[in-house]
């Protein structure tokens, strides 16, 4: 197990849609989002307590990693010749294609909305307990736009 770099009190998980690179079927593709985490290295939370995207996540504490395969199984750990890694990645729900990080949260991916209605295309999916992790994060102004089931 690496160091898990990143603690958070809660996560939710995103869904969006996206078409497959490989076999261009629609795909459903999961992001981790953290209402506010807490950088146990201080480096990958740029704004300590603000709202953040997990990507590029190397680990995961069992228990999100439960709860995740089983709201996400196409969310699953494989090697990127692009990101030079092994990390939780999204896939194919027809052909198991890798969907790389890089293009699920780019300025055109489904992990990208420009405005709140966008924000609320996404499905929300709250999971409640503590999230321990090494990953990178990603903050834009839309993830504070997130709105959990409980506030509506």
């Amino acid at each position: 197990m690496t160091d898990l770099n990143i603690s958070a009190i809660s996560c939710a998980l995103l869904q969006s849609g996206t078409t497959c690179w490989k076999c261009s079927a629609a795909t459903t593709v999961t992001a981790i989002w953290v209402p506010g985490c807490i950088d146990n290295e201080d480096e990958e939370c740029p704004e300590e307590g603000g709202a953040a995207l997990l990507k590029y996540i190397s680990d995961l504490d069992a228990g999100t990693m439960a709860r995740v395969r089983a709201a996400s199984p196409w969310l699953k750990p494989n090697y990127s010749h692009t990101a030079d890694q092994t990390h939780l990645a999204n896939h194919c729900q027809a052909c198991d294609a890798l969907q790389g990080d890089h293009f699920v949260y780019c300025p055109d991916g489904p992990f990208f909305p420009q405005d709140q209605a966008g924000v609320d295309q996404l499905k929300v999916i709250f999971e409640h307990g503590p999230l321990m992790a090494s990953a990178s994060t990603a903050q834009s102004g839309w993830v504070e736009l997130v709105k959990l089931p409980a506030e509506g």
